[in-house]
């Protein structure tokens, strides 16, 4: 590779001119704020796993390719990747040059990659710049890659005069381990490279996890290089030829250029062999040294890059729906209570009109108040005594109605704010039904967690009281209103009361001196008396008749008490309930979501994916 060649000083410019200092900043702006993100869902491992789910590959891709691509000395990085004991380190070293991979018979010998490097790039590579992500060791024996008691991100590194400077091996761990600390190192390594040599086997080329890997790697931008181990070189190869052109449909890969190991190969010889060509001249490292390395790295960047794109553009698209939906969840919870909360209807002990009457009676005269309460505690004692001589029956059971007026509003009340408490819960738990089961168990964990008896309990008390009646507490209610009504509207405070004196007081007098003047002092009291118990009846059913229509106070406490509700049902039912979803919505509007769509397109405007 020679920098001073014009073409490759032209495609090394031409790459350079992506390197734009807004494009990085950008790009790792956007990579911090989706760690970020992660973090703050870390509580909520369900809603983590789903939102972040296949989110992987182009983390890693942008992380340890994209960014590291700005550095202006990266190289052609070729991994050897395949399927447990297809290999691949018995073909690393063939083409490193040397025993750099200890070769085993058994199955996920390699735990740790290895990356050989020419001399020059050697000391680089021991910094970690070449492969982001791995802490790098010096290889000092070929037993090294088989230590199980290194960390996850240890890499073996290694130099040979047989690697150019433009050029770095690398070998894997097995795509197909068992164990899931190697196969998330191949996955992770996978990220890293430009060219991968896909190693297989005619009994694992078609397993489901090794043709998986290589169409991931295949869809994120990487050159694929498929490698026929152990094949049969019978008929020039037939069915090697067959089971590699499989394996290109499986991955989705239309043209490429393939190669063979035959099974006789003694590939563990000390002579030297190539792998070889299936269709033309010359071996796998020719081709590899042919590679036009501008030309790879710019492509594979620009199809990686593309790759990302499409899959942050999906990443950023499940976040925004998925925000969308939590608001609207927020949304319909407090539409819903206040739905059930304006369909109570408040029970009244009393008639709209009874108030009225009881309003209008403590603001007669006092003469008129000491003749009426005179006259309601005779009437009330010969009504007793008739009823209790003529009709005891009748009176017990009027005693009991009355008695129980009071107690019949409270359970009323009672029962409607019960019912109205319990629909809300059903109407919670059908709406988690519905919604699916990431959100759905989400809102249904809350619900449980809601003690619905004490929940209603304390709705209960707070609408209809704990330590005074409902009957009291209605009554209280109504005073403050109407004595609010009685200074607000004088006019017809000024018609109801003259109505009032007419019916109780000067019509009753008339009467009274007309009948004294005929019939005498007794025949007069009695009709005097007479006239103003009529005469207070009939207040009393206009009252009745006329109050709701002539009232319209009486809505605003209906609607005062539905208010009420609303905050109660709230407060109990609806925030326990909401709490979590709340919480998560404030995750994303904390500008984190409008941030990492503001670095998203900022990228893709400095630097379109074609």
């Amino acid at each position: 590779m020679n920098l001073t060649n014009p073409k490759e000083k032209n495609a090394y410019g031409a790459v350079r001119e992506l390197r734009e200092e807004q494009f990085l900043t950008a790009l790792v702006d956007f990579s911090k704020q989706v760690t970020q993100l992660e973090q703050r869902l870390s509580a909520n491992s369900a809603i983590q796993k789903t939102l972040f789910q296949n989110s992987q590959e182009w983390r890693r891709l942008l992380s340890q390719k994209i960014l590291p691509e700005f550095s202006e000395d990266s190289c052609l990085v070729v991994t050897l990747a395949g399927g447990t004991n297809t290999g691949k380190s018995t073909l690393f070293n063939l083409l490193s040059g040397g025993i750099k991979s200890m070769v085993r018979s058994t199955a996920a010998a390699t735990s740790s990659p290895v990356l050989v490097t020419g001399t020059k790039r050697y000391e680089e590579g021991k910094t970690g710049n070449t492969l982001p992500g791995f802490e790098a060791h010096p290889l000092v024996s070929p037993e090294d890659p088989l230590r199980k008691d290194m960390p996850e991100n240890t890499l073996w590194i290694t130099s040979s005069e047989k690697i150019p400077e433009h050029m770095a091996l690398l070998d894997t761990p097995d795509t197909d381990s068992i164990e899931s600390e190697n196969k998330s190192r191949a996955e992770q390594i996978r990220a890293a490279g430009d060219v991968v040599v896909a190693v297989l086997t005619p009994t694992k080329y078609r397993d489901v996890q090794t043709v998986n890997f290589f169409r991931q790697a295949r869809e994120s931008g990487r050159l694929i290089v498929p490698v026929m181990n152990k094949a049969n070189p019978e008929n020039n190869y037939k069915t090697a030829r067959l089971q590699l052109s499989e394996f290109m449909e499986d991955i989705g890969l239309s043209d490429c250029r393939c190669f063979v190991v035959p099974l006789d190969y003694d590939v563990d010889s000390k002579s030297v062999r190539e792998i070889r060509s299936v269709d033309s001249e010359g071996g796998l490292w020719d081709y590899l040294l042919a590679l036009d390395v501008w030309q790879v790295k710019a492509q594979v960047y620009q199809d990686t890059l593309g790759f990302v794109y499409t899959e942050g553009k999906g990443f950023l698209s499940r976040i925004q729906s998925f925000y969308e939906q939590l608001k609207e969840i927020s949304k319909y919870f407090h539409q819903l209570t206040g739905e059930l909360s304006d369909g109570y209807k408040p029970v009244l002990v009393q008639k709209t009109g009874d108030y009225l009457y009881q309003e209008l009676l403590a603001h007669r005269i006092p003469f008129m108040r000491g003749i009426r309460f005179g006259i309601a505690r005779i009437g009330i004692l010969v009504g007793r005594l008739l009823r209790y001589y003529l009709f005891p029956d009748e009176a017990i059971q009027v005693g009991k109605r009355q008695g129980d007026a009071a107690a019949a509003a409270t359970i009323s009340q009672n029962h409607s704010l019960r019912e109205t408490a319990r629909v809300l819960q059903n109407k919670m738990r059908e709406f988690a039904r519905h919604e699916g089961k990431l959100i759905g168990s989400l809102i249904d964990r809350e619900l449980l967690k809601v003690d619905q008896s004490n929940s209603v309990d304390a709705i209960v008390n707070a609408l209809s009281g704990r330590n005074q009646s409902y009957a009291d507490i209605i009554r209280q209610g109504m005073d403050l209103l109407l004595r609010q009504w009685w200074i607000k509207h004088r006019w017809q405070r000024v018609y109801l009361r003259m109505f009032d004196l007419n019916l109780t007081l000067t019509i009753p007098l008339l009467f009274g001196c007309f009948t004294f003047l005929s019939w005498g002092f007794i025949p007069a009291l009695i009709l005097f008396v007479g006239a103003i118990s009529v005469g207070d009846k009939l207040i009393l059913r206009f009252c009745r008749r006329y109050a709701d229509q002539w009232l319209d106070l009486f809505d605003d406490w209906k609607q005062g008490e539905r208010e009420r509700l609303s905050v109660c049902l709230f407060e109990k039912i609806t925030n326990p309930v909401l709490k979590p979803v709340e919480n998560l919505s404030q995750i994303f509007e904390a500008d984190l979501l409008e941030q990492l769509k503001k670095d998203w397109n900022l990228c893709q405007s400095i630097f379109p994916k074609s």
